[in-house]
């Protein structure tokens, strides 16, 4: 069977009419990452491969506080316990990173977030804000010692 040639422009057309439709996601395809919640507190982590990684970027307007875990030398780290406690010093959430990313949808207000990887701890004083966010990143020395 021949199929009847389609003049250049058609044919340019179609073809990125496919190639953008391949690249879609559907509507009833799962997130890559799924949003969880703690005590209230929605909240997101991962960012492990391409995929992970475009997705949160593509959400990251939803949350309030954004964190980020990485080695000095700029490789991403996962594993890293968070806990994130308000200005009274109530703990609000507490979570382990399953990736570089960790989103986190909070009302304005001052916070403190301690992050812990490879037995080492760091706390940072974060201000979210009413409108925006907030982004704070830990690094960490890399794991073979530079």
């Amino acid at each position: 069977m021949r199929f009847p040639a389609l003049p250049p422009g058609r044919l340019l057309a179609a073809a990125l009419s496919l190639a953008l439709c391949a690249g879609v996601a559907r509507a009833d395809d799962p997130a890559p990452v799924p949003e969880r919640s703690s005590n209230g507190i929605s909240y997101v982590t991962g960012g492990v491969g391409a995929d992970e990684s475009a997705y949160l970027r593509s959400i990251m307007p939803r949350y309030s506080l954004r964190i980020l875990a990485a080695a000095s030398s700029g490789a991403f780290q996962s594993n890293v316990k968070v806990a994130i406690r308000d200005e009274r010093g109530t703990p609000v959430l507490s979570v382990t990173t399953e990736g570089p990313y960790l989103l986190v949808a909070l009302k304005p207000g001052r916070y403190q977030v301690a992050a812990e990887a490879d037995g080492a701890s760091q706390a940072k004083a974060v201000q979210v804000p009413a409108k925006g966010h907030a982004d704070v990143s830990f690094y960490w020395p890399d794991r073979n010692g530079g």
